[in-house]
């Protein structure tokens, strides 16, 4: 089942949830899982060969009318599309998938209302033999654990009675000595006064001996009791340290969801997580509807500014970019872009996700409302933002490119944006391909994608094959 749902994850990052499924019409050993979406649920349905199999997609403004049924371990969701198309959801009880559906179909869902008892296994159909079976399998383990604790209290009770008789027994045997000892001779008496006060010489000389062994590992154990605290205090912080409990400042707006910060005197490249601008200076891609509005709303709200960054799950993507939330001011960044309607919510790569649910009620607030990229019909897709610009001809612009970029082993055009997001050698595919990009962004002079390493002489990503 785990796996199954990852591999939908993977299928379906922009997901809203993929929970456990189950179908009127499906056998019983048909295993089904639902993935819900912003414009329908899709149902799936895996065989016997371990294939995931696509049966059914029902969009949400189809269903008719819907029911929720809370039970103490699930909650159950009874969506009717059709007269006889009947789809039953299985997730742990939790209200926010409830309002998720409710604003997506625009139905009041009604929640059918139980008894405490009734949300026990065995109580929840009311069928008699059910509710008694029920109730014998309870007294059983009731019975079981009352047995368990009063049969360690009777080994208890045992063990102390035998040493009670243990103790009787040796003072009895005392007393008979000291009777016996009575009717002894004086010499014997002075010859057993003697080895008495022998004894007590040992026994004191003994008991101080102890009390020196005994008093010595309890100072030890200061020692180690004091160790053990500083690195629990230690570890405490770091964990803390690892949680995301850092701050930074803010050195530069790529983008509406890609900043550069200063953390710990070291600059690096955060991507917003879960959020999605329209682009604005991707190498590929033509400046898109809202890019901008987005790239100066976060220039407004985060240039020079102070930040907290908080991390959830892996920290890095493979461009070694941090993967975080920002803290502005003690608001959510992340979440501000998507209420703005200035980013869609994506890339749900490595779920759950500490915000997701808040994430996901602000974007459809944003979406009533019609605002920003939601006020243009068809133009938020869930792979991106389906916008074609109008091109022109570019015959002229490519021949004047190829003449003015041309050198005498013959580089060609440039491969990326010298003013887009940072770059490394491993972008590039020869050496003369790096070198002109780094000649474009101003290089020797000026190096800001830091191709050149540390020797400075001028000639960048030497390891890369000449052409």
């Amino acid at each position: 089942m785990f796996k199954d749902r990852k591999i939908l994850w993977k299928k379906h990052p922009d997901a809203y949830h993929i929970l456990m499924a189950d179908h009127k019409s499906a056998s019983s050993s048909s295993q089904l899982m639902a993935v819900l979406l912003d414009d329908c649920y899709l149902l799936y349905e895996t065989s016997n060969k371990k294939n995931i199999v696509l049966i059914d997609r029902v969009n949400w403004h189809d269903i008719r009318s819907a029911k929720v049924d809370y039970y103490a371990v699930k909650t159950e969701f009874i969506f009717e599309s059709g007269e006889t198309h009947i789809l039953i959801l299985n997730e742990n009880p939790d209200s926010t998938a409830k309002d998720f559906i409710e604003s997506m179909t625009g139905l009041e869902i009604p929640v059918k209302r139980r008894k405490w008892y009734q949300k026990l296994l065995g109580f929840r159909s009311k069928n008699p033999w059910k509710m008694i079976t029920a109730i014998l399998i309870y007294f059983i383990m009731f019975f079981a654990i009352a047995n368990a604790f009063t049969g360690e209290e009777t080994a208890d009770t045992n063990s102390l009675d035998k040493e009670t008789n243990t103790e009787e027994i040796e003072e009895q045997t005392d007393t008979d000595r000291d009777l016996n000892g009575d009717n002894n001779s004086n010499n014997d008496k002075n010859k057993q006064k003697e080895n008495q006060d022998s004894k007590k010489y040992t026994s004191s000389t003994d008991n101080e001996e102890s009390n020196k062994v005994t008093s010595t590992p309890d100072n030890k154990n200061d020692i180690p009791d004091k160790e053990n605290a500083s690195q629990k205090n230690s570890l405490q912080q770091e964990n803390k340290k690892q949680n995301g409990d850092a701050t930074a400042t803010v050195t530069r707006v790529v983008d509406g969801d890609t900043i550069e910060i200063n953390l710990n005197g070291k600059t690096e490249d955060v991507r917003l997580l879960l959020v999605d601008t329209p682009e604005t200076v991707h190498p590929s891609e033509p400046v898109q509807p809202y890019g901008p509005e987005a790239s100066q709303f976060a220039k407004n709200k985060l240039s020079g500014k102070k930040v907290r960054i908080e991390y959830d799950g892996p920290k890095r993507d493979k461009y070694d970019r941090l993967l975080s939330y920002l803290w502005v001011d003690g608001k959510n960044f992340n979440k501000m872009l998507l209420r703005q309607g200035l980013a869609r919510y994506a890339y749900v790569f490595d779920p759950p996700y500490t915000h997701s649910d808040t994430f996901m009620k602000a974007q459809n607030k944003a979406k009533s409302e019609g605002k920003g990229i939601w006020s243009r019909n068809n133009y938020v897709t869930s792979d991106g933002f389906n916008y074609q610009e109008q091109k022109q001809t570019e015959n002229t612009t490519a021949n004047n490119e190829s003449s003015s970029s041309s050198t005498s082993s013959g580089s060609s055009r440039l491969k990326y944006n010298p003013n887009g997001p940072d770059r490394d050698c491993g972008d590039f595919d020869t050496q003369q391909e790096a070198q002109d990009f780094y000649e474009s962004a101003g290089g020797p002079g000026s190096d800001p994608h830091r191709l050149d390493g540390n020797d400075d002489d001028g000639v960048v990503c030497e390891t890369l094959p000449a052409a």
